[in-house]
């Protein structure tokens, strides 16, 4: 057994993730910051080029971020229990 294994990651490895980790919190929220405002900025834009009234734009964009949603969920690792087969 080969000292990564026996003792964990080697400590650059383990600064470097947690770097990431930290780096990417403020990174999620600027990110979901500007496509919520932009999209509320751009709106009057986009339902005038379409013909939209402004409540179908706002529908179409909550039910857009709902499939994200639940998209993410599908995503979520299982149990290794769960995957197994009944074959005993």
């Amino acid at each position: 057994m080969n000292d990564v294994r026996r003792f964990g990651a080697p400590f650059s490895s383990r600064l470097a993730y947690a770097a990431l980790v930290v780096g990417s919190g403020p990174t999620q929220i600027v990110s979901y910051g500007t496509l919520y405002y932009a999209f509320a900025v751009l709106e009057p834009s986009i339902s005038s080029e379409f013909g939209w009234s402004s409540a179908w734009s706002f529908g179409c964009f909550s039910l857009a971020l709902l499939v994200g949603g639940l998209g993410a969920l599908a995503a979520i690792p299982r149990p290794a229990s769960s995957r197994t087969s009944s074959r005993r």
